[in-house]
Formats: C-alpha cells, sequence, structure tokens
C-alpha cells in the first residue's frame, strides 16, 4: 500500500527530500510536531525528518483498506509487513518475500516452515483464524 505524503515546512532548507523505508501514519504526529517544535518523547512512533538518510529500526507495520468494500462491495483488505514477509489478508490470502520479489508478483505457499516465528505470531494477530 503506498500512500504518498508531501510536507512543506515553512522555512525548511531541504527540498526533494524522500524516505525510501516504509513508514506509518503514526509517525505523522511527531513529524509535524517537530517541526512545530513541540516535544514527542511520549508519542508512539518517529519523527521522520530524524530518520531521514539512516536505516529505519526494524518494526511491524500495519495497514488497511475499505475502498473496495465501500465503493466496489468487494472485500476489505488487511497487511501486515514483518522484516522482509508482508501478509495481506483478502478473500484469497497472500503472502510475499518483499526483499526477493518488491513487486509483489509471488504468492508464498503457507507450507515448508520457511515463516520466522515472529512472522507466524504477527500474521496471526492479523488473521485470527490462522
Amino acid at each position: 500500500m503506498h500512500v504518498p505524503l508531501l510536507i512543506k515546512a515553512p522555512g525548511a532548507k531541504t527540498t526533494g527530500s524522500r524516505i525510501g523505508e516504509s513508514v506509518s501514519v503514526i509517525e505523522l504526529a511527531p513529524t509535524l510536531l517537530s517541526f512545530a517544535g513541540a516535544g514527542t518523547a511520549k508519542l508512539p512512533g518517529v519523527d521522520l525528518m530524524r530518520v531521514r538518510g539512516s536505516p529505519a529500526e526494524p518494526r511491524s507495520l500495519y495497514g488497511e483498506s475499505y475502498y473496495g468494500r465501500f465503493n466496489f462491495g468487494w472485500s476489505e483488505l488487511r497487511s501486515l509487513s514483518v522484516g522482509n514477509w508482508k501478509y495481506i489478508e483478502a478473500p484469497v490470502p497472500e503472502l510475499y518475500r518483499v526483499d526477493q520479489d518488491p513487486a509483489e508478483t509471488h504468492n508464498v505457499p503457507w507450507s515448508g516452515g520457511i515463516l520466522s516465528p515472529e512472522c507466524i505470531l504477527a500474521c496471526s494477530l492479523c488473521n485470527p483464524e490462522m
């Protein structure tokens, strides 16, 4: 799921910056508060201006979309990215190894013990019927 976000801070000297790592909407509050000069110590998420240019810490990212349900009567979609894995809860569940398949064209079968325990746990939280 890709959602572009453009931020222009008043008086910013840096333009055209892009953060290549996947981020979450939870990063918006710390980033905007940092622009405003307010403290962000107790908020979840990270200030994106501080991680720009440095590798992101490993973490799980959750996403959901109800666009298909509300506009076409299709199923909603939920996704969970953990490390190199991306699970998409859909009518036909999808699992991708994004480091080897960044375009997400090869749905990995759920067999052979290839998943880490962390990934299995994270995916089961997204889909309790696993």
